[in-house]
């Protein structure tokens, strides 16, 4: 049984070393032909070229300097020939021009008498306007000559009546040569026109005589005094 034992040790210990070397020698070999690889793949990939800095550009040139050409020569001045001046030409000599004949004196322009003035025309005078109708005098109801044919007749306004509206006024009336009443103005009013206006209607409807003056009917104007008041 010892002896067994150690057998058995003995064939561990030998294969573990079988397996160490085993397994050294393949890590080895993958390790090689790692670096087999590696190097032939390093072989095959060109290393990028280097970098090339560009070189910077040379400095310009100096500016050349423009040289003026020199002036042209002056041209050669000319030499100036005098200027020969011909002889003066001779004077010929003319024979006197015979004297013109005297004109005849002009004959004296005939008188022209001037025809008179003619006599200035007859003043005709105007015949004389016709005179002019002397303003109609002004007289007042119960003057002599100033009579009713047919005397005015007044109405109170309903609308005076109610608002009680009074008051005394004088209208003045060109009475014409029949005794017409041909204008109405109010001379004084009643303060309410109104009053005035209904004063007047019933003043252009009167009729007068005639006013009679050096025998003939004239026109003449007449105060006629109009009174509106309310019975208490």
């Amino acid at each position: 049984m010892p002896s067994m034992r150690q057998g058995m040790v003995v064939a561990l210990i030998v294969l573990l070393h079988v397996g160490f070397f085993y397994a050294l020698q393949a890590g080895l070999m993958r390790d090689a032909s790692r670096f087999v690889q590696e190097e032939l793949v390093a072989r095959l990939i060109p290393p990028p070229p280097p970098e090339v800095k560009p070189e910077p550009p040379p400095p310009p040139p100096p500016p050349k300097k423009v040289v003026a050409p020199p002036p042209p020569p002056p041209p050669p001045r000319e030499t100036v020939k005098p200027v020969e001046t011909p002889p003066p030409p001779k004077a010929i000599t003319l024979p006197p021009t015979p004297p013109e004949p005297p004109l005849p004196e002009p004959e004296p322009a005939p008188v022209v008498v001037a025809p008179p003035p003619p006599k200035p025309a007859p003043v005709v005078k105007a015949p004389p306007a016709p005179p002019q109708p002397a303003e109609p005098k002004i007289r007042s109801i119960g003057d002599a000559g100033i009579e009713y044919v047919r005397p005015p007749e007044t109405t109170y306004p309903r609308i005076s009546l109610r608002m009680r509206e009074t008051g005394d006024l004088v209208l003045r009336l060109l009475v014409a040569e029949d005794g017409t009443v041909q204008k109405v103005l109010v001379q004084k009013s009643s303060g309410h026109p109104r009053l005035d206006n209904a004063a007047k209607d019933a003043a252009e409807k009167a009729v007068f005589r005639p006013y009679i003056e050096n025998g003939h009917a004239v026109p003449v104007w007449v105060l006629v005094p109009f009174s509106f008041k309310l019975n208490s």
